[in-house]
């Protein structure tokens, strides 16, 4: 399982664009290494929250998540981007 997982966070400065910043996330796997996912974006969500997008690419019709989290890390992976992001974005 993951033991750690550490984000990288960059303003956007592009004021046509939704998204507040990007995200690099590098999961710790212990002893197995690491494995860095870049290209997340953070949105403005409901309520005011963050929400996280996954990096995606344009098809012909719509758009494709080039990551994917299964079962029960999704929730893990995104609820630590969340407070990381609200506490990177609360000190700068």
């Amino acid at each position: 399982m993951v033991a750690d997982i550490k984000c990288e966070f960059t303003r956007n400065e592009n004021e046509e664009s939704k998204a507040l910043a990007f995200c690099d996330l590098t999961l710790g796997l212990g002893q197995q290494g690491s494995l860095t996912l870049r290209g997340f974006r953070v949105l403005p969500g409901k309520n005011g929250e963050p929400w996280i997008a996954a990096p995606a690419k344009k098809g012909t019709s719509q758009w494709f998540d080039q990551v994917i989290f299964k079962g029960p890390l999704h929730k893990v992976v995104y609820a630590e981007v969340t407070k990381q992001y609200t506490q990177w974005s609360d000190q700068g």
